[in-house]
């Protein structure tokens, strides 16, 4: 429904031209949002199961490690498709500019991908408790915010408009919404240090995205071995960054013990 009205708004404002430009790049984010979700829809069912059979306390802490582990692979895709993106681009469109958009736009999917998808294990928890009527009018509000926001910028801003108006209604409704929704009906407390924690990950993921761009964009933004070297350097850095700050904490801990047991079971 977002995705719809704003191309529609596209079409409109800026022509038809203009929005093939855009789903080529919306295409590539729209296909990571699907196979994260995919992940997490498989989570549901376990996720459903200990809301049911274990305290509060116990879903809490299972919540935070994966919250954890949401914002490190989610986190990771948005900084290696920053990276990445605009070199792929050219090597698609056989380095026709026209085709391509400007390395705002690539900036702004790769903002919306790590927004859209930073919150998911809140959401899949919100789904695996049935809570579907506390944000019933969300999804609605999100398209009328995300559709008039669009009509407002797209003129002054171009395409980036358009990306900018989807971000704010993911950030501005979506998540506190669902955020407010679920902690005050199943938790039962302020969600206000699940926002402290989503800040400081924020700020993590950001040094580690500035850290692995400013060691790729020195690279050439030519050839399918340079784009591999980059691939190269946007698994090691990142992940390199997210342990080194996070292998103390009890977040942390609890996946590491969780692996040693898979390992041994086998």
């Amino acid at each position: 429904m977002i995705f719809s009205g704003t191309n529609i708004v596209i079409s409109s404002r800026l022509g038809l031209e203009t929005l093939g430009v855009y789903n080529n790049y919306f295409y590539i984010v729209n296909s990571l949002i699907a196979i994260i979700s995919v992940l997490y829809t498989a989570l549901t069912a376990g996720i459903g199961n200990n809301i049911v059979t274990a305290d509060v306390k116990k879903n809490y802490d299972d919540f935070n490690t994966l919250t954890f582990l949401n914002v490190w692979l989610v986190g990771w895709m948005s900084i290696t498709l920053l990276c990445l993106f605009q070199h792929f681009m050219r090597i698609w469109m056989n380095g026709d500019e026209d085709k391509m958009l400007g390395n705002s736009s690539a900036f702004l999917f790769a903002l919306l991908l790590y927004l859209w998808k930073f919150k998911d294990i809140l959401s899949t928890y919100k789904d695996a408790a049935g809570m579907w009527k506390d944000d019933f009018f969300k999804p609605y509000t999100v398209a009328a915010v995300t559709l008039l926001l669009s009509l407002a910028l797209i003129g002054k801003m171009g395409v980036n408009g358009a990306i900018v108006a989807t971000i704010a209604g993911v950030f501005v409704v979506s998540m506190p919404w669902e955020t407010h929704a679920f902690f005050k009906n199943y938790f039962g407390f302020s969600p206000a240090k699940y926002y402290l924690r989503m800040l400081l990950y924020t700020v993590v993921v950001a040094a580690a995205g500035a850290i692995t761009c400013f060691v790729c964009f020195k690279l050439p933004e030519t050839g399918v071995l340079w784009l591999l070297l980059k691939g190269a350097i946007c698994i090691a850095l990142p992940n390199a960054v997210f342990l080194s700050v996070s292998f103390k904490t009890r977040e942390f801990k609890v996946v590491l013990e969780k692996i040693k047991y898979l390992i041994k079971r086998k």
